[in-house]
């Protein structure tokens, strides 16, 4: 199983309402993940996204009513070099 989740480029948890920061810290161990879906995920504040700055080739992530656009988010958005898709 571990094997096959280090191959993982896309995962979808949109409308997962118990996603907090410690599903993200192990989200964060996807070496190969490139699209993250986590819309509707009503749970996450600004700070649990800090660890996604760990997923190397991370290139989306849709964050659709999820967390408020602030200047805080956007400040952590543009701290994955990887990022060039992020839905609202």
């Amino acid at each position: 199983m571990a094997v096959l989740a280090s191959q993982l480029k896309e995962l979808d948890l949109t409308g997962c309402l118990q996603i907090r920061s410690s599903a993200l810290e192990n989200i964060s161990r996807l070496p190969q993940l490139e699209e993250l879906y986590l819309g509707f995920c009503t749970q996450l504040v600004t700070d649990d996204l800090h660890m996604l700055q760990r997923c190397p080739k991370l290139k989306t992530i849709d964050l659709t009513y999820s967390i408020p656009l602030t200047h805080a988010l956007i400040d952590l958005l543009l701290r994955i070099d990887s990022l060039e898709k992020v839905i609202f």
